[in-house]
This record gives C-alpha cells, sequence and structure tokens, in this order.
C-alpha cells in the first residue's frame, strides 16, 4: 500500500486581501506551503507527494522543492478551478490503485502535527 498526500495549492486567497496567494506568504522566513510540505515529507507512513496548484506558480514550487529538498513531491499538476477540481486532478495523476490510500490536505494549513497526521493514516490503513 502507498500513501500518497495530495496537497491543493490552487487557492487565490481573495478573502486575505493580500495578492499573493496565501499559501506562498512568507511567515518566519519560509513560504506557508514549505512549512505544509515539510511536516509530510518528514512522516516516515507518506510514500509520495502531489501539489495541485494554479499554472504560474509552478516555477516557484520547483524552485521551493529543490531549496528544502523535498523529495517526496513527484509531481505538480493544474489546480483547475474549484478545490473538488484541484483534487480530482490530482488524484486521476496519481497512479493509484484500490489498494492505495490517498490523504488530502490543504497548502495553507500548515499546522498539522505529525503524531496527528500519523495516527490518521494509521486509522485508515486499519479501518478503511
Amino acid at each position: 500500500m502507498t500513501t500518497i498526500a495530495i496537497i491543493p495549492a490552487g487557492g487565490k486567497g481573495l478573502r486575505s486581501g493580500f495578492t499573493t496567494p496565501k499559501q506562498y506568504l512568507k511567515v518566519g522566513g519560509k513560504e506557508i506551503i514549505v512549512y505544509t510540505l515539510q511536516t509530510f515529507q518528514k512522516n516516515r507512513l507518506i510514500n509520495k507527494i502531489i501539489i495541485a496548484a494554479e499554472p504560474e506558480y509552478f516555477t516557484a514550487l520547483i524552485k521551493l522543492i529543490k531549496k528544502y529538498k523535498l523529495s517526496k513531491v513527484k509531481l505538480i499538476v493544474d489546480g483547475g478551478s474549484t478545490r473538488q477540481q484541484s483534487v480530482y486532478n490530482a488524484v486521476l495523476s496519481s497512479e493509484s490503485d484500490d489498494t492505495d490510500l490517498l490523504v488530502v490536505h490543504d497548502a495553507a494549513r500548515a499546522l498539522i502535527p505529525n503524531d496527528i497526521l500519523t495516527s490518521s493514516i494509521v486509522s485508515a490503513k486499519k479501518n478503511g
């Protein structure tokens, strides 16, 4: 069983009032999306990460992936016009099968504790 993390990062953050989507804003010297990706990168149960983003941010994401050595990020796909479309695009590109587990977590929700992520994955594998 492969565990694939899907990180929707296509939101424009219009309600925040910033011109840059919030997942690309820096907090503590790093973009918010980097904190999210590092959590999934460090988790021993995650095998692969797919990011669904706006194409205009692909180059910036590739630079961040290289800079922070996020080796589990295997693919960046077009985010689509809605969150649902973003997740759908990532699922289609995941090459997953019925034995794989897909975990979805928003790019701008950077504070997920590793133990919560791990227990959620373990529970999903155990209980279906």
